[in-house]
């Protein structure tokens, strides 16, 4: 599946919320996140633009694995995901070799309107604060602007950025 998505930072949540339920979004979600992320001690992952994450959402845990497309406009990643037991996963990978190079936990909250996601996303526990932002995620590109123009939303206000980039804007070294 192709994942197509931006970042709108330092969103006023009640403001954007009160459009999405103008434009008939339903809230699908809203709790914490905790990610965590893999790679081969040469790096192989990083270094190919590619992430290995292992997610833990209430009682669910996906393994993912994304393979960056394209940062032009929007970032783009071919993605794969399939439910998985957490403990007999992070066992697993660990015995392959894998390594824990990042963790990461987020209180998000989901609205959807059809195929399009509005993930309103803070980090938690990170020494230096990160402010809440809204994350977009749309089948294709055209639909992005289009609602992200209904939303007060302009081209320059969209970042096709990961967590790394977000988190090195803040002034948080990984």
């Amino acid at each position: 599946m192709r994942e197509i998505e931006v970042k709108i930072l330092e969103v006023d949540k009640d403001a954007v919320i009160e459009k999405l339920k103008a434009l008939g979004a339903k809230k699908t979600f809203e709790g914490k996140l905790e990610n965590y992320y893999f790679d081969l001690p040469d790096k192989l992952f990083s270094n190919n633009k590619t992430v290995l994450r292992l997610r833990r959402q209430k009682n669910q845990s996906i393994l993912c694995l994304k393979q960056s497309i394209s940062n032009i406009g929007a970032k783009q990643m071919h993605e794969h995901e399939t439910p998985v037991d957490y403990a007999k996963t992070k066992k697993l990978l660990t015995e392959l070799g894998f390594e824990i190079i990042e963790s990461l936990e987020k209180r998000r909250e989901t609205w959807v309107i059809g195929k399009i996601h509005f993930d309103f996303d803070r980090y938690i526990g990170s020494k230096k604060k990160i402010p809440e932002f809204l994350e977009i995620e749309v089948p294709d590109t055209r639909q992005l602007f289009s609602i992200a123009k209904k939303l007060g939303f302009s081209k320059k206000d969209l970042k096709p950025w990961g967590a790394n980039k977000l988190l090195r804007y803040y002034g948080i070294k990984r």
